[in-house]
């Protein structure tokens, strides 16, 4: 996607200013009427070589590099057929665990499960035009924001890990 020189310039002071990918999407709909998915914004942000900040009273959080593997779940203890791509922990204290089918739903071009920080479980897939979609087991659950922010960088890091 080309952006003009007026979007780009936005885009790189709300980076800078330490906004959430999820604000940047709002921010590019409302100022722009650029409807773009959670995941284009995020290829945008790559494709210009822009680096997220961090938010500075996240300063203190433990970085998921400095995470033990006691907080991993090692592959193969799932009782689902998914691949286990982590959780453990993020920036916001939460813990939560993204798995990917190794089997895709019809009609996802990928899927898989997520087990929120309150325990609650809850199945994803994306569609072709990079919608997704959640289907919690407690009808009526909504995930705390925190958990959908956590969400969001673990699902990026588990399609990364498989080349998406």
């Amino acid at each position: 996607m080309e952006l003009k020189n007026e979007q780009q310039e936005a885009l790189e002071k709300w980076i800078s200013d330490g906004l959430s990918l999820s604000s940047i999407q709002v921010q590019l709909n409302e100022k722009f009427s650029l409807s773009l998915t959670y995941m284009e914004v995020r290829f945008l942000v790559d494709d210009l070589n822009l680096i997220l900040q961090d938010k500075p009273e996240l300063s203190d959080a433990v970085p998921n590099e400095n995470l033990g593997s006691e907080n991993q779940i090692a592959p193969g203890d799932s009782d689902n057929a998914a691949e286990d791509l982590g959780g453990g922990g993020d920036d916001f204290g939460s813990s939560l665990i993204v798995e990917v089918d190794r089997l895709m739903k019809p009609g996802a071009v990928v899927s898989g499960t997520v087990k929120f920080s309150d325990g609650v479980n809850s199945s994803w897939s994306i569609d072709q035009f990079g919608r997704l979609e959640l289907n919690p087991s407690q009808e009526g659950y909504q995930p705390s924001a925190e958990d959908l922010q956590a969400f969001q960088k673990e699902l990026q890091s588990a399609l990364q890990k498989h080349g998406m």
